[in-house]
């Protein structure tokens, strides 16, 4: 009976034992799982304020890409319309040279001398 009673005694003591093992990683896991959520939040809150960064930086980024665009659509409309320009006041160039000069006489009309400078053609 001794032996028994000692053997049961020896049980309880080996489950307190068990028992307050358990309760330390139990308490060891809370604390965890609270720095888990903890750094889970802190990770969140990272990717909330980058996510509003990269907008924030999409938007700058499509509207220089649209200023550059109209930029540039401004500047070759500038030089289409000093392309047409130059070929206008070439043909007007080479207008006034035909109604000028009389290829076959040498002889100038309208009034010209054969002093009156010419207009390069560049």
């Amino acid at each position: 009976m001794e032996a028994e009673l000692e053997a049961e005694q020896r049980r309880g003591r080996d489950v307190i034992a068990e028992n307050r093992k358990l309760a330390r990683l139990l308490q060891e896991l809370r604390a965890q799982s609270e720095e888990d959520h903890r750094l889970a939040t802190e990770l969140q809150d990272t990717v909330n304020t980058l996510t509003l960064k990269i907008n924030t930086l999409k938007r700058q980024l499509l509207e220089a890409v649209s200023a550059r665009a109209a930029a540039a659509a401004a500047a070759s409309r500038r030089l289409r319309h000093f392309v047409c320009l130059r070929v206008c006041l070439v043909k007007l160039e080479f207008h006034d040279a035909d109604t000028d000069a009389d290829p076959d006489t040498g002889t100038y009309s309208r009034g010209s001398s054969p002093t009156r400078p010419t207009r390069a053609i560049s």
